[in-house]
Parts: structure tokens; sequence; C-alpha cells
């Protein structure tokens, strides 16, 4: 059986709305931790393949510079989509 493969087909920063903005402001509730929250933000775009079971993107991440050893501030993706391989529509996921 072959490995699976991730290929990274692009990193993006997204266009953050007024609305969502306004929503991540009321959870800060200062404009200096806003613009800090989504000045980190990106968008991976990418490709799984080879997979043997579900994909789990809480284990997907990557340490934070500034916190190396605590795996708790680990960055992980969240709000994620899985689309199709023809990239149209997302996939339906069973909830845990």
């Amino acid at each position: 059986m072959s490995q699976p493969k991730l290929t990274i087909l692009g990193v993006y920063r997204p266009v953050i709305s007024a609305e969502t903005w306004k929503q991540q402001w009321e959870v800060t509730a200062e404009d200096e931790f806003t613009r800090e929250h989504f000045d980190k933000l990106v968008l991976i775009e990418a490709i799984v393949e080879g997979l043997s079971a579900p994909f789990e993107m809480d284990k997907f991440g990557q340490m934070a510079i500034d916190h190396p050893d605590e795996p708790e501030r680990m960055m992980v993706g969240y709000d994620e989509g899985l689309l199709t391989p023809d990239g149209e529509s997302l996939v339906q996921r069973e909830m845990d």
C-alpha cells in the first residue's frame, strides 16, 4: 500500500469582510487583538491522496514559533471544507 500524499496547491490571505471582522471583534473586544488574529490567518488549498482512513484535520497543524514545545498552542485548521475531486462541491462529513 502506498503512503498518503499531501500536495499544497497554494496559501492565501483571505479577504475579511466587515461582518467577519465585527464577529471577531466581539470576541476580542479590541482592534489590536482582532487585527493580530487576522494577520496570522491563511487559507491553505491542498490535495490529499492515497488515504485508507478519513483525514483528521485536527492532527494537521503547525507549532507556534514562539511556543515550539507547547502542543496546546499548535495552530490548527478550523472552519475547514472538504471538496470533491472536481473542486466544486463540499463533501458531506459525519459528525462525531
